[in-house]
């Protein structure tokens, strides 16, 4: 639907894509479809839901009356970068923004400050944080890392909460061959710079809700890292400080060592993780000595 808008924004015309899968998504869409008629820019927000289970998608209907907002939903889950390639190829303005479901928007003004920065060739990345308060133990290591790492404006390319033009994202898409969690947003990241789009970092962050139990978040952030390594795979120049790190270690024929350490101490390390007060180094080191570990047996398996 077209809105009648401002002199300032004539040039302007958003798509708001939202993947949803097991999550309320009535206020966030609320918000957005609120700044976008004050503002009185052409918009549509397009969800799709990813196979959420039925009580989600009955509470998501409440936002069908919005004028501009359409929802619509797959029979079965398709993952993250399928999902996101999807909703673009729904979107019918010149920009897209991309939200993850699992966040809440706390500034009014959140749609103006993209339209303040938004052009053709810069892909702009709004950032992400967390609540001050720490939250139950068993979610403490996710809500730790998120405002520990995540949520630093320089921590490179984050696909819950970006902009960009629709044709560099067809020029690029996301790689469906990235599947299960992690590092589909490393390689977008990747090949945007290697097409020549810049990356543009934004004071304009969401607020991350879906803090996850340790047990779910080691397991993500395992499947994260058998992304990596196959990424690397496809393109062997691809770098995240994980990588970087393990190269210098096996630089300093350091790998072995690592790799015997981490596996005579995997389960205290993952109860550590697990505990009440868990350390952001201690998840390093987990991470490390996994991605060794996993690198060193495909290796040897080639």
């Amino acid at each position: 639907m077209l809105y009648l808008f401002t002199v300032r924004y004539t040039c302007f015309m958003i798509s708001v894509l939202i993947p949803i899968y097991n999550y309320d998504v009535v206020a966030l869409v609320k918000h957005l479809h609120e700044n976008g008629m004050r503002l009185q820019v052409p918009f549509e927000i397009i969800c799709i839901d990813d196979g959420s289970e039925l009580s989600y998608q009955n509470i998501n209907q409440r936002i069908t009356h919005l004028p501009g907002v359409r929802l619509e939903a797959l029979g079965k889950n398709i993952g993250r970068s399928a999902i996101r390639n999807l909703l673009a190829s729904k979107a019918q303005y010149q920009y897209f923004l991309f939200l993850d479901c699992d966040c809440s928007i706390p500034q009014k003004d959140f749609l103006d400050r993209y339209l303040e920065h938004c052009n053709t060739q810069t892909v702009l990345v709004g950032g992400r944080t967390y609540h001050d308060t720490r939250p139950e133990k068993d979610r403490t290591l996710h809500w730790k890392v998120g405002r520990t790492r995540e949520q630093k404006l320089d921590s490179g390319f984050q696909s819950n909460n970006f902009m960009i033009h629709a044709r560099a994202f067809h020029a690029i898409n996301f790689d469906e061959r990235i599947q299960g969690y992690g590092h589909e947003d490393t390689l977008f990241g990747y090949l945007l710079e290697k097409q020549g789009y810049k990356i543009r970092h934004i004071d304009n962050p969401v607020i991350h809700e879906d803090l996850q139990p340790a047990t779910e978040f080691i397991a993500k952030q395992k499947n994260a890292i058998r992304n990596l390594i196959s990424l690397e795979r496809m393109y062997p120049d691809v770098e995240t400080r994980l990588t970087r790190i393990c190269k210098s270690i096996t630089n300093l024929k350091l790998s072995l060592p690592i790799i015997h350490m981490f596996t005579w101490s995997e389960r205290l390390l993952y109860r550590g993780l697990a505990d009440k007060f868990p350390s952001v180094m201690l998840l390093d080191l987990y991470k490390i000595g996994f991605y060794l570990l996993l690198k060193n047996e495909k290796e040897t398996i080639v």
